[in-house]
């Protein structure tokens, strides 16, 4: 088990304390086995889960900071750890911490095939700093016995929960503060409070599952055009697509390499564009 130091300062307060508590880290990861693999407190990934959202609740499991978890694994503060995670970067994470040929599996499919597309980065929510975000369902949230965040919340086109037929939230009800991770969920606000879960807002400590759904469902809803309603279906059909690596396009079979040609020519809308319809959709008290 990684050793307990004391919690380094966060990013945006580093001067001459983000040195000392770099030495902090690294005299935790000193004290760690030789093998440097964990191999108790490890708590399972979820299918879905996003492997940011897993590294918060592996260092709460762990009892440390987080900084040092990512020490530990040789990555760095800066990346987007969800979008990095396939391939050899998620082979060695499995091996590091004992983890499963399965786990993560999913999530490593779906960032393969968004490097195989050329989507870039610009197809995974952030924040206005360039923060790495989720969306997230208040109804999924409610219903899991351990409050978790999918790896395809992290997509801007994945636009509503087709469990709830509900639209995605993209920041806190309450302080409307976007949800990043991963984060010391231990010395959160939320977490000082005894609340260190994803369910909580890190920042006010609000029950993100309290957030009132704006419901929609592009089957049936008359709220919707017609194209409004395609572009929902197709921001799932489009983790699907990346997930298998391969998509169908008017009965043919389209390769995950030719999907950038066609993302937004045809089948998404530009995030301005949707912006108006969810403001709309969000304003229309029909949807209540």
């Amino acid at each position: 088990m990684v050793a307990s130091a004391r919690v380094a300062q966060r990013r945006g307060s580093r001067s001459n304390a983000s040195g000392c508590s770099s030495k902090r880290a690294a005299s935790a990861v000193h004290r760690m086995s030789g093998a440097r693999i964990l191999r108790y407190g490890v708590p399972p990934p979820f299918e879905f889960e996003a492997p940011s959202s897993w590294l918060g609740r592996l260092a709460l499991a762990q009892g440390c900071s987080l900084e040092e978890i990512q020490v530990f694994l040789d990555i760095h503060a800066d990346v987007d750890v969800d979008q990095m995670m396939y391939g050899k970067a998620l082979a060695e994470l499995r091996r590091r911490c004992s983890l499963p040929q399965t786990a993560f599996a999913i999530a490593g499919s779906v960032m393969a095939g968004l490097e195989k597309t050329g989507l870039g980065p610009w197809s995974l929510a952030t924040t206005t700093r360039g923060t790495p975000a989720f969306r997230y369902c208040p109804a999924c949230l409610r219903r899991r016995s351990t409050p978790h965040l999918d790896i395809h919340w992290r997509f801007i086109d994945w636009r509503y929960c087709p469990l709830h037929n509900c639209l995605m939230e993209s920041v806190c009800w309450q302080c409307r503060t976007p949800v990043c991770y991963p984060q010391d969920m231990a010395l959160s606000k939320a977490g000082r409070a005894g609340n260190a879960s994803q369910r909580r807002c890190l920042n006010c400590t609000a029950d993100l599952a309290a957030a009132k759904p704006c419901l929609v469902n592009p089957a049936t809803s008359s709220a919707l055009t017609e194209l409004e309603a395609c572009w929902l279906l197709n921001g799932r059909a489009l983790l699907a697509s990346l997930c298998s690596g391969t998509a169908r396009y008017r009965a043919e079979g389209v390769g995950t390499a030719a999907l950038r040609r066609r993302v937004y020519q045809e089948w998404l809308p530009l995030p301005q564009q949707w912006l108006r319809v969810e403001r709309r959709l969000r304003s229309d008290r029909s949807l209540d």
